[in-house]
This record gives C-alpha cells, structure tokens and sequence, in this order.
C-alpha cells in the first residue's frame, strides 16, 4: 500500500481501497502500545508461513532490530528447537535473549558459522531469515563453500529454498 505522503507521519492518504480493505477499527481493550506492533508483527508472522519451519529446527535470526525481534519472539511458536539471533549490537543480542532467543552471536567477535555449527552437532541452521537489509548479510546467510544460486543442480542436492515476503495481508492482521 502506497501511504501519502509516507508512513511515519501523524497523517496520511490512502485509496478508497485500501480504507476499505485494510482499515480496522481496534477495541478500547487494546492500548496504543499493543495497537502499534500489529501491522509489523503481523509481517513478522507472514514471513514466518513462507519459511515452513519444522518441530524442532534450528532457525537463525540475521538482525535483531525490530522486526527481527519479533521473528525471535514468534518462532519457538511453530516448535523451532533452538532460536540463534545474530547481530552487530549486544544490546540487540541482549534484547533477543529476553524475546527467547537460545543462543546469540555478534559476527564481529564469534565466527557464525562457527558457532553454529558448535551448538548444532557439526550442522548449520535448518532455516536463515534474513532481516538486516545488507547485502553483507544476505551472503553471510547462504551455506558455505557453495554457489547453489548459479548452480542449480546444487541446489536442487542440498534441498535450498530461497524465498521472500514483503508484507502481511487480512489473514495474518487478525492471526
């Protein structure tokens, strides 16, 4: 949805729609603090129905701001084992802590890959969601030693998924 003259303004535009469709009118049970987190949260959740995470999977967290807090929080839902935030900031890796992250790593001090494959038998993640909008990050989450994305026989072997998700529709607002 194209907000004008932006989101992050007191007042906005929007089409007849949109006002339509994406409108929702909050009960006075909700405060402004919970009311604020539902369309972020609820593509937060969105994201998570496109990664098909299994019981039990290890499922790394690249970006502990915001939205990846909110990953952090909501993954253990669909029975993720363990939840690995990664992050530049240890106060962001503190936060995901206390959101139930199981384990933490700043890529500047631990080696992730490393790490990861210490707290998982040798193995890397089940499933990388990449939050923090660097290209750094993007190709810090793909599986080592590998060039699956120009080689798709590799792929197809090592069973890599690559998929995205750009917002939240009805469906997850109200899940």
């Amino acid at each position: 949805m194209k907000l004008d003259p932006g989101g992050v303004c007191n007042y906005y535009r929007v089409t007849a729609r949109h006002l339509a469709m994406d409108a929702h009118v909050l009960p006075d049970s909700i405060s402004t603090e919970a009311a604020v987190t539902i369309e972020p949260w609820s593509c937060v959740l969105s994201g998570l129905r496109v990664c098909h995470i299994q019981p039990g999977d290890t499922v790394a967290v690249v970006g502990a701001g915001f939205m990846g807090q909110g990953l952090v929080h909501l993954v253990p839902l669909l029975g993720a084992g363990k939840v690995v935030a990664l992050d530049f900031s240890d106060w962001r890796l503190a936060r995901a802590r206390e959101f139930g992250a199981t384990h933490t790593n700043n890529p500047r001090t631990t080696d992730a890959v490393e790490m990861m494959r210490k707290i998982y038998s040798g193995r890397l993640a089940d499933t990388v969601i990449v939050i923090a909008p660097f290209p750094s990050a993007r190709e810090q989450a793909l599986p080592p030693e590998t060039d699956w994305v120009r080689d798709g026989n590799r792929a197809y072997l090592d069973q890599v998924s690559v998929t995205s998700r750009h917002s939240c529709d009805h469906t997850d607002t109200y899940s």
